[in-house]
């Protein structure tokens, strides 16, 4: 965690006691680095939902994925293209001002993985 972000404050599924549930209750009094890991961790857990329901092949349960995530998948698609230009070493770098940069304006991009493992 980088530092400044103190974890202490932050409530999840081990200090809740509902077996693995992640409580984001009350987040409109923690401080924006608090609710991102909070949510980053709901959708991490989430994230292992999806691909644990995906042997079932259920097309309800899929189209309600697609129905009721879509905005949260489209704004992650911006944000993950955004960084995937901004680390090419080809090409030029995204525009901030394209309509569908617009949302991933003031997502900073991670350092490409080369540049992470050195």
């Amino acid at each position: 965690m980088a530092a400044g972000q103190g974890d202490s404050d932050i409530r999840d599924d081990k200090d809740s006691g509902d077996e693995g549930i992640i409580d984001v209750g009350g987040i409109e009094n923690w401080s924006v680095g608090e609710t991102m890991v909070t949510h980053a961790k709901l959708l991490q857990d989430f994230a292992d939902g999806i691909l644990y329901q995906a042997q079932f092949n259920d097309h309800r349960w899929g189209e309600s994925l697609e129905r009721e995530g879509a905005s949260l998948f489209q704004l992650a698609s911006h944000c993950l293209e955004h960084e995937r230009q901004y680390n090419s070493t080809r090409g030029t770098l995204p525009t901030t001002w394209e309509k569908t940069a617009m949302s991933a304006m003031y997502y900073r991009t991670r350092p490409p993985r080369a540049d992470a493992l050195s």
